[in-house]
């Protein structure tokens, strides 16, 4: 397979992969080479979609694989690993990977196999045949001969399509089955040996009758269902320990449906500990200097605290690791969470971390070095895309297929794109072309070009991906981009009407409005967000695309052009009275873009003319309420659709809004009953605080009268103007921050009244607990009131001392004061909450939430600002979105503690007292 040199280093190779049908394809290799292209390459040269790569891993597993292999006795490989860092890891001293072979492998099963077969045929049918060959070899022994004999005529009747049930003793050709491994490649060996040939072929015959009316399709399914009788293969069971070293055996069990679970030994209980989407980083470490078990780290969302499980061994400890990534990248669409420094790095310095935000195996020297929040959330690289990308693709490499729609700069085709290395990959191409023989081609392809060199700079999971450009000839230049094989959404949303569910079109909604952020992270303002300029890449997954706009009105500040006109009934009204266009109008429009998925397709403002919307918005009208629509959804459009842009919720709020919903949705919420993640950030941004008629704050936006030819142009001037506006703004939002968290922070009496009689009431929800007369709660040693005063005063502290000035690590430490409080309160709520009834629990729980998603929020933020050092402007943003969520935060704080004193009074184990004089 292989040798490595004095260096260590393996030259340009030829390495064989096993596939399920155990048969070996040759993959060309060179140092650099990293098992996802491996699987890249191999799922091109089968065929298979692209879609599907993610379902798939590769692991070095002993040749020949043996029944009983475990674990122990394969490497599953991380998909960023190079072959050199491979050869490092895992070969001997002279020979590469010794007595391991390359396997393909499906790791990573769909809940919904009947989905999978639907959308990504190709990878249904390879986990078919790895399934049934691992059946062979590691389960059938142990099934009774009666159901052997039943399974070997499902694959068999899978095998030969063409019997009938009057041809079967004639056409099942068992020369054929002999030539291609004989009966051993169907049945237990047990079976074979005991029987005699003529006695065992009649058997088959018999049992082939049986199922000879099921289509190949059917004999799948049935045989996968009676699999999942037998052994459940969509799961794996490690034996582990939970916490830190081996005290108590457990097993964890894996699986998309069942998320990290565990039971322990001799229990029949399953618990689950975590939904695998939310995990946002593992590592793995060796448990002590002596020891040969290791410790696997996992980060959850919104949890305080990692899940810690000790392994037995480091290989087993990586196939955990390396399982739960597989499964978060299949459901979150997110980059990898487990770092590659825990495997190319030596034992003694896997120990030492060197990331600011990981926690020690002593949890004593964690608090004394490390702040206690969560590390940081892999996202992608906040750079402006590959700059050093050759992006030139040579046109003979394109092959156009099909017409699949005509835009406003030209039209775009399916095509097949074969790279240098022969490997073809489905795209669509936007072909610029003049309308008129006379017109300039330059000028032409200036607005394709000037959307190609913006997609350049892009890269995030739900942005169309530039694959490159083609402009060599006279004719018209060609954007190659990424195919989204399911299309437009608004087609897509009216097509599949009865299978999307609210569930579905949130999903979508969070998928936008996350490509949303992360492009006004970037300073980018996209200007067309509409479901038509939104594509379809799978039933779970959906990307922005069009940038064309964007960069035309950089350069053309006007209203409409030969080449196309603005959105009028998506724009937000500072976009249609002043040709204004920031973060903020893209917010409104992006409601707009959420109200048609909502409605399935509908366009807004059905039947209304251009003029008449701009007239209806101005007077404060709103798109109704889309049927089956939650309240909280549409609370959410209602903040976006703001008439001032500074009451707008921003991009990154909607996106967490949205990422709330979800949660809910998958904790078995039901749809009306979905709530706001904080009722705080909707009356934040609701301009009638003080009790002003909100009507006044939506009066009519006056139309401006102005020559469009006397408007300034140039792009310096403009650049110049905003920012000096964009600096006011910000002075003017510390300033009323602050004001605001004063306001809402009376911590002791702010949710307090008084009635009538002179008595305190404390308001908690919709209900009122009343306090005797004359008493008040004792708060001389309340830990609870003394740990939300901690959190509160280091929230203020940093509202007060925060300057655009101040460095990250001076930040980064005030920060890290509210994350210690914060745990302080969760520790020192711990028993006092065993002490309350039932339902005063579950209430003072849901408050308790509402912290742990601001503290995920607050941690997302600060990822942000850790990895933007070199960008100050981004890194300025990504820190006001820190105070944002750190005001939040103090205020959830005293609603908790608002509801653990109803709730305590209510059990009668609050302590009370006469009130001062001081205090009446």
């Amino acid at each position: 397979m292989g040798t490595v040199d004095e260096n260590g280093r393996m030259p340009d190779d030829v390495i064989q992969v096993f596939l399920a049908n155990d048969i070996a394809k040759n993959v060309r290799v060179d140092p650099k080479t990293t098992i996802q292209r491996i699987i890249s390459v191999l799922l091109d040269g089968m065929g298979m979609d692209r879609l599907s790569m993610l379902h798939f891993a590769v692991r070095l597993a002993q040749s020949p694989s043996v029944p009983g292999t475990s674990q122990s006795d394969c490497h599953w490989l991380h998909p960023g690993l190079r072959i050199t860092q491979l050869v490092r890891r895992y070969s001997s001293p002279r020979s590469l990977l010794g007595h391991y072979r390359f396997e393909l492998r499906i790791r990573f099963v769909p809940k919904n196999l009947q989905e999978m077969y639907q959308t990504e045929t190709a990878a249904f049918l390879y986990l078919y045949e790895q399934l049934s060959s691992d059946y062979v070899k590691y389960v059938s022994w142990k099934v009774k001969e009666e159901e052997a004999i039943h399974m070997a005529s499902l694959m068999l009747r899978k095998r030969f399509p063409d019997l009938t049930a009057h041809s079967t003793e004639k056409k099942l050709d068992f020369e054929l089955i002999e030539e291609e491994g004989g009966l051993l490649r169907y049945l237990p060996e047990s079976v074979v040996v005991s029987h005699k040939s003529k006695q065992l072929h009649k058997l088959i015959v018999s049992g082939v009758k049986k199922v000879v009316g099921l289509s190949e399709i059917e004999c799948v399914f049935h045989f996968l269902t009676e699999l999942t009788r037998i052994a459940r293969f969509d799961t794996e069971i490690f034996r582990a320990s939970y916490g830190y070293g081996w005290v108590k055996p457990i097993e964890i069990h894996v699986g998309h449906e069942i998320g990290i679970s565990y039971r322990q030994e001799h229990a029949q209980i399953i618990t689950r500990l975590a939904d695998l989407k939310t995990v946002t980083d593992i590592s793995i470490r060796r448990l002590d200097k002596n020891s040969e078990k290791w410790v696997v780290n996992v980060r959850i969302s919104a949890k305080p605290s990692p899940l810690v499980v000790t392994m037995p061994t480091r290989d087993i400890a990586e196939s955990l690791a390396h399982l739960i990534d597989g499964y978060q990248m299949l459901l979150s669409q997110q980059p990898s969470v487990w770092s590659l420094r825990d495997l190319i790095q030596d034992d003694d310095s896997i120990t030492q971390s060197k990331q600011p935000y990981e926690r020690t195996l002593s949890p004593a020297r964690a608090k004394t070095k490390l702040p206690p929040m969560p590390p940081p959330v892999k996202t992608l690289p906040l750079s402006n895309g590959d700059t050093t990308k050759n992006w030139d693709i040579d046109k003979s490499a394109i092959r156009l297929e099909q017409l699949l729609g005509d835009g406003q700069f030209g039209i775009v085709y399916r095509g097949t794109y074969t790279d240098k290395g022969g490997n073809k990959q489905l795209v669509a191409v936007k072909v610029c072309r003049a309308e008129k023989e006379s017109q300039d081609i330059s000028a032409i392809n200036k607005y394709l070009l000037d959307e190609a060199y913006t997609m350049q700079q892009f890269n995030h999971p739900h942005i169309i991906r530039l694959i490159g450009i083609c402009t060599e000839g006279t004719v018209g230049a060609w954007c190659v981009m990424e195919l989204a094989q399911y299309g437009e959404l608004r087609v897509y949303l009216i097509r599949e009407k009865a299978s999307i569910d609210l569930s579905v079109q949130i999903l979508f909604s969070h998928q936008l409005a996350s490509a949303l952020s992360y492009l006004h992270e970037r300073q980018f303002i996209h200007r067309d967000i509409a479901a038509r300029n939104c594509l379809v890449a799978t039933p779970q997954c959906v990307k922005l695309s069009d940038f064309g706009l964007s960069r035309q009105l950089e350069d053309e500040p006007i209203y409409t052009s030969s080449y196309g006109k603005l959105p009028i009934k998506w724009m937000a009204p500072e976009s249609l009275n002043f040709r204004k266009f920031t973060t903020k109008s893209d917010v409104y429009m992006f409601g707009v873009c959420v109200w048609e998925i909502l409605s399935n397709g509908i366009k807004p403002w059905q039947g209304v003319r251009n003029h008449e919307v701009i007239m209806r918005v101005e007077r404060g009208e709103l798109l109704e309420q889309p049927p089956n629509c939650p309240k909280a959804m549409y609370d959410l459009l209602r903040v976006m659709w703001m008439i001032e842009p500074k009451f707008r919720i921003s991009m990154q709020e909607v996106a967490n809004f949205l990422e709330h919903l979800l949660e809910e949705i998958d904790h078995g919420v039901p749809f009306d009953e979905l709530s706001s993640p904080n009722t705080y950030i909707l009356k934040r941004f609701t301009p009638d605080r003080n009790g002003v008629d909100n009507r006044e704050h939506r009066k009519s936006v006056p139309v401006l009268n102005v020559d469009s030819s006397l408007i300034p142009t140039s792009t310096i001037w403009r650049a110049l103007e905003e920012q000096r506006i964009q600096s006011e703004e910000d002075d003017r939002w510390l300033e009323e921050e602050e004001r605001h968290l004063f306001s809402q922070l009376s911590i002791s009496h702010a949710d307090e009244k008084v009635d009538q009689n002179g008595n305190s009431t404390l308001a908690n929800g919709n209900e009122t607990c009343q306090l005797p007369e004359g008493l008040e709660f004792d708060r001389e040693n309340d830990k609870i009131h003394d740990a939300v005063i901690r959190v509160v005063q280091a929230v203020v502290f940093l509202s007060r001392t925060y300057a655009l000035e101040m460095t990250n690590t001076r930040f980064i430490e005030l920060v890290k004061n509210i994350t210690e409080a914060l745990e302080l309160l969760f520790n020192e709520s711990i028993e006092p909450l065993k002490q309350l009834h039932e339902t005063d629990r579950k209430q003072v729980e849901l408050v308790e939430t509402l912290l742990n998603t601001d503290l995920k929020n607050m941690t997302k933020a600060m990822n942000k600002v850790i990895e933007e050092t070199s960008c100050q402007s981004t890194c300025d943003y990504h820190r006001k979105e820190v105070l944002k969520i750190a005001s939040m935060l103090a205020v959830n704080c005293k609603h908790f503690l608002d509801s653990i004193d109803t709730a305590r009074f209510r059990a009668a184990t609050a302590i009370l007292k006469s009130k001062s004089i001081g205090m009446c």
